[in-house]
């Protein structure tokens, strides 16, 4: 950016000329980071709630009206008591180890988020019932594989309930969110029922 200011002398004309050259790239540097952080989790470095929800009504707009795309909810399991009983940096560790479970098991067309303190979603465009199925056993699965947390000299396993919703470009945003929480409280609640 070039700034030019007239410097007047004491008759009020003008006699020197003071040039100021600008350089903008620390500033548009600057102002793509705090962009970054508004619509990213900073632990995490997923997209946030809030820009999973702009990306969600992107995809209302790009899907025909015959195809489908699916939402998971994650919800980690007894997070409340791991972070009351082993600390909330070990809380903050097994949320960053299941980041990046989802983003190696995941499409590059997938979109993860953290959307709440131990919940994640992810969008899965163009899925059928059936796929998301699939890639909803498969990541439970590999957290419960991956995710274990040493603390106190003990191996924690880490596990993961996860709800899913498969919607078209007329359903409700927010009650898609919902539907999915719904659908994992009582993936949640049948899981429980069969252990015991």
């Amino acid at each position: 950016e070039l700034r030019l200011f007239a410097l007047p002398s004491d008759d009020g004309a003008t006699d020197s000329i003071l040039l100021f050259l600008l350089d903008g790239t620390s500033q548009r540097h600057l102002q793509a980071e705090v962009g970054f952080l508004l619509d990213h989790d900073p632990l995490t470095g997923l997209i946030s709630r809030s820009a999973v929800e702009e990306e969600l009504r992107a995809q209302f707009e790009s899907i025909a009206a015959d195809e489908t795309f699916g939402l998971i909810v994650l919800d980690v399991d007894y997070f409340v008591a791991l972070n009351q009983n082993l600390g909330t940096n070990v809380g903050d560790e097994v949320l960053v180890a299941i980041a990046g479970i989802l983003r190696k098991r995941l499409r590059g067309t997938d979109l993860i988020a953290r959307i709440g303190d131990d919940e994640f979603g992810v969008i899965l465009p163009h899925t059928t019932q059936a796929r998301a199925e699939v890639v909803t056993a498969a990541l439970l699965r590999d957290v419960h594989n991956q995710a274990t947390v040493k603390a106190g000299g003990y191996f924690h396993q880490v596990t993961v309930s996860a709800g899913i919703v498969i919607a078209s470009r007329n359903d409700d945003i927010k009650q898609l969110f919902t539907s999915a929480i719904d659908a994992r409280s009582e993936e949640r609640r049948v899981g429980k029922e069969c252990r015991s």
